[in-house]
């Protein structure tokens, strides 16, 4: 608030009788009751839980491996996996250069 809305302020409710206070009072009352509610609205929407909610027995959808990890183990077919053969380099057809140290 600047000084000079304060001073015009100051100079309303110097001219205001009790009535006309009263009502002023109540009616920014009111509108700082309306206020305040907006910003618990507006902390409730930012700050609150969102609209993912867990439902009972959600959870468990991820428990998967525990799941797997409890069960008895069955006897399971070995699966040989073939490794690739790596070719050796082969530089004979490379250009060579003989260096002579002296």
């Amino acid at each position: 608030m600047c000084m000079e809305n304060r001073e015009e302020i100051k100079k309303k409710i110097e001219s205001m009788s009790k009535e006309e206070l009263v009502d002023f009072y109540m009616e920014k009352d009111s509108e700082i009751a309306w206020y305040k509610e907006q910003l618990a609205l507006m902390n409730k929407l930012r700050y609150s839980t969102k609209s993912e909610k867990n439902i009972v027995g959600q959870l468990n959808l991820f428990n998967e491996v525990e799941d797997i990890h409890d069960m008895p183990v069955e006897k399971t077919e070995q699966v040989k996996v073939k490794k690739k053969k790596r070719r050796e380099a082969n530089f004979s057809k490379l250009p060579t250069r003989t260096i002579h140290m002296s």
